[in-house]
């Protein structure tokens, strides 16, 4: 999917107060120019970086159930697997196999061996227990109940790699439950999955690569991407009209946490974001005909985000309650991060109101401190301090 931005003039200003949701952190201080830049990048962060997120998150658990399940029903029916005491063991598409077996009634107890699949040169290999709740008698559902990646002894693992370099791999390590309403099913392997959802997670997806030191020493530097009771719902949709694109997004956090995790073990790195919802709606719509495109963007709702190191020394941790009195409005995207339209509040001392005419400009007003203006897009500001979202 194609980001929708373009050139913009935010106009950002004190307005009325916001009240600021019981979340567990303080109010982010927005006090001076650096500060007031820093806070443009978290609009962009909460449906970009959030979502994406996410999805490292699920999608890992929903990939699994969808492989296991539509193997599994190429083979057997919930009945046959019921009346097997055994199980019932399924070849994988390009090595090794897994075990299905009925745990309870709808309940999928999954055990991998070197199960790999391979997609235009490049392998997925699993290995470990998962375990799926069906939330009706059925191998194709559109969504399940339940998904449990690893257990209290071992995580799934995933090797991912070229045919033509096995040696040379990533390895992905999963334990984590989501339980809800989770769609199995998406139209192409790259999209996400599609409808609507429910999710409680708790777990996590690591991704990590061996590294050598110059004596030899072995370590590994990677991402991990982390969930503690995340309560989030919403969809996802696409539609066509006549020769016109539709994706619509909505994610509302209502509670927990989720974070990421920069590792590296030779350096003795370990850097962690983490944001913590308070009823926190993202809804983000697109919409595409040939080479043009024009998004909308609303958010309402409390963040609480504790930054990383990567992220720039500028950025302001702390609690962002955010506004958006007229939905931000992206046209052809440059990749700027600069809308054409539309207004956001954050907390009770900024006001960002933003227009494409005559040109690229910001109006910057901090209480008890003054006035700035640029003339740059959203990121480019924001680097200045710095901060990325």
């Amino acid at each position: 999917m194609k980001k929708i931005f373009r050139r913009s003039s935010v106009f950002i200003a004190l307005g009325a107060a916001v009240a600021i949701p019981a979340v567990s952190g303080i109010p982010a201080q927005i006090n001076n120019e650096s500060s007031a830049k820093a806070a443009l990048v978290v609009p962009i962060h909460v449906f970009q970086t959030v979502p994406t997120d996410l999805l490292y998150v699920t999608g890992g658990a929903q990939r699994v159930a969808q492989f296991a399940l539509n193997r599994l029903n190429a083979v057997a029916t919930p009945a046959q697997l019921t009346a097997s005491s055994a199980g019932i063991e399924v070849d994988c598409p390009h090595a090794g196999k897994f075990l299905a077996r009925a745990a309870a009634p709808d309940t999928i107890a999954l055990t991998f061996t070197d199960c790999a699949r391979e997609t235009e040169g490049l392998v997925w290999d699993m290995t470990g227990v998962a375990e799926i709740v069906l939330s009706a008698s059925s191998f194709a559902p559109n969504s399940v109940a339940s998904i449990r990646l690893g257990n209290a002894e071992q995580d799934l693992l995933e090797k991912f790699y070229s045919v033509e370099t096995p040696e040379s791999y990533s390895l992905w390590s999963r334990n984590l439950r989501v339980v809800g309403r989770i769609p199995v099913e998406r139209d192409e392997p790259d999209f996400g999955y599609y409808g609507p959802f429910t999710y409680n997670v708790t777990g996590f997806s690591e991704q990590a690569h061996t590294t050598h030191a110059p004596d030899g020493t072995a370590g590994k530097f990677g991402l991990r991407y982390a969930s503690e009771n995340l309560v989030v719902n919403g969809h996802r949709n696409e539609w066509w009209l006549g020769n016109v694109q539709v994706f619509d997004f909505v994610f509302n956090f209502t509670s927990g946490n989720l974070s990421q995790t920069f590792f590296d073990t030779l350096a003795a790195v370990s850097e962690t974001r983490t944001d913590t919802f308070d009823a926190l709606k993202v809804s983000h719509r697109v919409v595409s005909q040939g080479n043009n495109n024009i998004a909308s963007l609303s958010i309402d709702g409390a963040v609480d985000i504790t930054w990383r190191a990567g992220h720039g020394a500028g950025c302001v941790s702390g609690t962002y309650v955010m506004h958006t009195p007229q939905p931000l409005v992206f046209i052809n995207d440059t990749g700027s991060y600069a809308p054409d339209d539309g207004e956001l509040r954050i907390n009770d001392n900024l006001v960002a109101r933003f227009s494409a005419v005559p040109q690229t400009t910001i109006r910057v007003n901090v209480r008890n401190v003054g006035n700035f203006r640029y003339h740059e897009s959203i990121t480019a500001v924001a680097a200045s301090v710095p901060c990325a979202p």
